[in-house]
């Protein structure tokens, strides 16, 4: 892996760290992760509560990112359609691209209380954060940013044939952008894209990561 890929993996998995409350000195485990800047974002989207796809609150959730992204001085912040995935690129000095990734949408029909805290709150104020403490340019590859709507499956259909719909769409717009040879609706061109981290499920005190046995 090239240095710059090794940094970002290395703020990442700090960031998680970081997550219940840093080292015991009190001190920022990642260089300028905030933590509690972090947290203070997952209490946001659990305020609006629940954010099913196409809801009320998904559309809040929706505005909520992009003003975060935005003031993080992220660029070409946008939101995809028909499913609202929230995109924007910390632009770097190569052509390809590290993809970091989490979904903003909770899951219908649990409990009229289910706010998803953990999920997928948890991945967004992480991604958020790190938007935050990575430069606006950087050297290496562009860092792309999805928050992606529609990840859940609805009511009781199967998650392998309704969930992640809103992550096929930007792999439906980067397959466009290889055609094109730019970016499509802020997906870059599917080849550019050589690593991807996705935070899902990360804010559990007693976090365990197995190795995900579909990825390299």
């Amino acid at each position: 892996m090239r240095p710059r890929r090794i940094a970002l993996l290395t703020l990442a998995v700090a960031a998680l760290a970081a997550g219940c409350g840093g080292d015991d000195d009190g001190s920022q485990t990642a260089d300028r992760f905030d933590a509690e800047r972090a947290f203070a974002d997952l209490e946001a989207q659990v305020e609006i509560g629940p954010r099913p796809s196409g809801s009320p609150g998904s559309r809040e959730e929706v505005r909520f990112i992009v003003d975060r992204l935005r003031d993080a001085g992220v660029g070409d912040v946008r939101v995809q359609r028909p499913y609202a995935n929230v995109v924007g690129v910390i632009p770097g000095t190569e052509n390809d691209a590290i993809l970091l990734g989490a979904h903003h949408d909770t899951k219908n029909g649990i409990s009229p209380d289910f706010v998803g805290a953990n999920d997928g709150a948890s991945g967004v104020a992480v991604v958020l954060e790190l938007a935050r403490a990575l430069p606006e340019r950087v050297e290496g590859p562009s860092i792309h940013l999805a928050l992606f709507d529609a990840e859940e499956a609805r009511g009781d259909r199967a998650f392998s044939e309704d969930g992640t719909r809103g992550s096929r769409q930007y792999v439906r717009y980067a397959r466009e952008a290889e055609r094109r040879g730019e970016p499509v609706q802020g997906s870059p061109p599917l080849s550019d894209i050589d690593t991807m981290i996705l935070f899902d499920l990360v804010g559990d005190c007693d976090l365990q990561i197995p190795r995900e046995a579909n990825s390299d």
